[in-house]
């Protein structure tokens, strides 16, 4: 039995419930005079944006593909633990709940690696892995600053999985897999490292993300596309290289940064790092990504048009605002950066209902 796509935007709208509350909390704690959101909420700010949203997102996409009914319910559980983390009802329920769907989620790729063994696949289940490790400790009392490196290589290893994936068709050298499979072992031993509180644990993670940004911008097909698509006029395909692109240079300088700086327990130092990373990096794979996915999770058509650069071009332009004001601590630069992170990410995802609306396939069919 497989689930009706039209039964996909429920979860969805759970899932963007959760990235909704995560960029009013983050308004709300970077400074903005705003309706002030419960304190849970604010607390929660990681959490929500990083796997209530973003692993309910990604569990949900791998459901659609595979069309397993008991898949869905990892998005399901994901989608439900940020509703009870919003409304403060308990916040070791809602990690339990979460844990239950991160723990669903690796079965979905075990599952995977069981049908199809290969580098990726194994990339996309340590980055399950690390999801469900780092909802655990999270269960078990650490702070969210002690686990949140885990929820990053959850997406640092899913999105190196599914490049790897969509590359397929380039034969990469033998020694890029070899430095490949080495930085994300390097990564895992950073990672018990910081856990076990050994402060080279930082290093390593610093090492590994700059080592996984000059990788991709060597080694993606993001590098051929956008030749490609200058040669062929083949917008979408220059759209997408291009925020790929400019998110591995996030990800190299969120490695640089952590290298120099550690990583400490909060402060401006914290926030330019995790921003590099999740803004700069995760999001700019977003705004790639999903002109693809999106329609795909509803067997929609899309058409690309150019005004998606826009917010692209927000996006980063205010994260450069955002990470300028956070290391010559002028607090008024980072709070309009935030502010603009914030607008660029539903900018985008406005503008993305409007194309899909636009491509004469509507969301009538579905609903």
């Amino acid at each position: 039995m497989t689930v009706p796509k039209k039964h996909v935007l429920p979860i969805l709208i759970l899932a963007l419930i959760s990235l909704l509350s995560a960029i009013w909390a983050g308004w709300s704690r970077i400074g903005w005079r705003i309706p002030v959101p419960p304190s849970g909420l604010v607390l929660n700010h990681g959490p929500l944006m990083t796997i209530c949203f973003l692993g309910s997102l990604i569990s949900l996409e791998r459901a659609v593909a595979l069309k397993k009914t008991w898949m869905f319910t990892a998005p399901i559980l994901m989608g439900v633990a940020g509703l009870v983390l919003i409304a403060g009802i308990s916040s070791f329920s809602g990690k339990i709940i979460l844990s239950l769907g991160s723990f669903i989620f690796v079965l979905i790729q075990i599952a995977i690696v069981l049908t199809h063994s290969a580098l990726y696949t194994w990339a996309l289940l340590a980055g399950a892995l690390c999801a469900l490790i780092g909802n655990i400790l999270w269960l078990g009392g650490y702070h969210v600053h002690q686990v949140v490196w885990w929820w990053a290589f959850f997406l640092v290893y899913t999105i190196a999985g599914e490049r790897l994936e969509l590359g397929r068709v380039v034969r990469l050298p033998l020694f890029a897999r070899i430095m490949f499979t080495a930085l994300c072992t390097l990564a895992l031993l950073g990672l018990i490292s910081t856990t076990m509180k050994i402060s080279l644990g930082y290093t390593l993670i610093g090492i590994c993300l700059l080592g996984l940004g000059a990788w991709f911008l060597r080694y993606d097909i993001a590098r051929k596309a956008i030749l490609r698509s200058v040669q062929n006029n083949l917008q979408l395909t220059r759209y997408i290289a291009i925020a790929l692109l400019l998110g591995f240079v996030w990800l190299a300088l969120s490695g640089i940064t952590v290298i120099l700086f550690s990583f400490p327990p909060a402060g401006l130092i914290y926030d330019s790092i995790l921003h590099m990373l999740f803004i700069g990096f995760v999001f700019s794979m977003i705004f790639g990504h999903a002109p693809i996915i999106l329609p795909s999770l509803f067997g929609l058509r899309f058409n690309f048009e150019s005004m998606l650069y826009f917010p692209l071009i927000l996006l980063h332009l205010s994260l450069t605002l955002r990470i300028w004001g956070d290391l010559s601590r002028q607090v008024i630069l980072r709070s309009w950066g935030g502010l603009l992170n914030g607008i660029a990410i539903l900018l985008f995802l406005g503008l993305m209902l409007v194309t899909i609306y636009k491509s004469k396939v509507g969301f009538r069919e579905v609903l």
